[in-house]
């Protein structure tokens, strides 16, 4: 997520991360986090982020989560169930210029109905504000003296009250525990696109949409940053219209299947040296390559040690790697997917600092599907 929060945080080399959550007070049992999360089944996992089931076919999600929704991730697990999605609509003021004016929400139409799981219902009063709120994730956990430490798989279920409301967000702040709510937590890396839930006559209602962290001085989800959720109550006309209308998907990709070669633009060269240096098996060529290709602000995240101890581990997880094929949006982003000897199946994603895809930040490789398999 746009976050330093929900997004992961990308380097010159990521291992892909069980997606399978949620930072929490320092000062409370992590148990009962977990404990507060069991029963809620109308969570969907997404591109290693959440979304909420509010319709039987439909989720919703963070926008910034929809947009990197590739066709090789394109399938949501809903109670340990995986559904293939069809349809990405985001808002369209999502891609407004000024960051402020954003509606980071998005709807996931699914190719087959959620069977046996309650969907939740919209809040639809503009009173949050003073509201406490119950919130869901299964990404990132760790304290609010530490911040997000990792995963483990685990759902947890954490409370805040809502601080303040604009027209396109409600806030929420990371107390520390003099002030907090009694199981205080915030949304961690990972946890984008989850939601924010109130009680409604004895069912769920979604406040907001996890949409991004701003830290205060010691970090991002730490005590004192401030959580921005998309706001629901203001968009309940959108979600509604559009769930009625199904229109076509606002995310397109161009396929090239069967691979025979890298697209001639950056993306594509980045892709063909990356692959190359990383099935040669020698970490000298893979860093040959990052100190070629990295803008120098993501080579200076790192060392040359650390990045050949990450090569070490990428090849010991994936093996090599075979490109099965390609998938670029208009923008030029790609995404590719690959096969490992086992005949196991990954996304490539490339990262660039630049909308012009020019200055190289880094790369992460994590669950893929073929298209044929959904």
């Amino acid at each position: 997520m746009t976050k330093n929060r929900n997004l992961p945080i990308i380097g010159v080399a990521i291992l892909a991360a069980a997606c399978p959550a949620i930072v929490i007070r320092h000062d409370r049992e992590d148990a009962r986090h977990i404990e507060l999360a069991k029963g809620f089944r109308a969570y969907g996992d997404v591109v290693e982020a959440g979304s909420t089931l509010i319709a039987k076919d439909w989720l919703l999600t963070a926008g910034h989560v929809a947009v990197d929704i590739s066709p090789y991730t394109s399938v949501a697990t809903v109670d340990g169930e995986q559904y293939a999605i069809d349809r990405i609509i985001v808002h369209p003021e999502f891609f407004a210029k000024e960051r402020k004016n954003r509606r980071d929400l998005a709807l996931l139409h699914l190719a087959e109905p959620v069977v046996g799981v309650e969907p939740v219902q919209l809040y639809r009063s503009e009173d949050e504000v003073g509201k406490v709120v119950t919130f869901f994730g299964r990404g990132q956990t760790g304290t609010g003296e530490k911040g997000p430490t990792g995963t483990d798989g685990n759902m947890r279920g954490a409370t805040n009250m809502t601080e303040s409301a604009t027209e396109n967000h409600v806030l929420f702040k990371f107390d520390a525990p003099e002030k907090a709510t009694d199981l205080e937590g915030i949304s961690g890396p990972g946890d984008s696109g989850g939601p924010a839930l109130l009680k409604l006559d004895g069912r769920w209602a979604i406040v907001g949409v996890s949409s991004a962290n701003q830290g205060s001085g010691t970090g991002p989800c730490r005590y004192g940053s401030t959580e921005y959720y998309a706001r629901v109550s203001t968009s309940v006309d959108w979600i509604e219209a559009t769930m009625k209308a199904k229109p076509e998907s606002t995310i397109r990709w161009t396929i090239s299947a069967p691979f025979k070669d890298w697209p001639r633009t950056r993306p594509g060269n980045v892709a063909e040296a990356l692959l190359a240096a990383y099935n040669s098996g020698e970490a000298s060529k893979y860093e040959a390559f990052h100190v070629k290709f990295c803008d120098p602000r993501a080579l200076g995240r790192s060392t040359p040690e650390r990045r050949a101890d990450s090569f070490a581990k990428l090849r010991a997880k994936f093996g090599r790697l075979t490109v099965v094929e390609y998938a670029e949006d208009p923008d030029g982003k790609l995404r590719a997917l690959l096969r490992n000897e086992k005949g196991e199946h990954f996304q490539l994603s490339l990262y660039f600092f630049d909308e012009f895809s020019t200055q190289y930040d880094g790369f992460w490789i994590g669950e893929g599907f073929p298209r044929a398999a959904r």
